[in-house]
């Protein structure tokens, strides 16, 4: 638990799009995932990152 650099701390399929999943980490990114490109999660489809001030 020590080396943990990052966590994810919100999840949520979209409601209608069941292979569509976002998640927020503790760094203050949120990443959008298409499951269909395969079950492991390899690279994020798209990220958005909110820098803290």
């Amino acid at each position: 638990m020590e080396d943990l650099t990052e966590v994810i701390t919100s999840a949520e399929f979209h409601p209608t799009h069941c292979n569509m999943l976002a998640y927020s980490s503790s760094k203050g990114s949120i990443r959008l995932i298409d499951l269909r490109q395969s079950a492991l999660y390899d690279s994020h489809a798209k990220l958005q990152v909110f820098y803290r001030f």
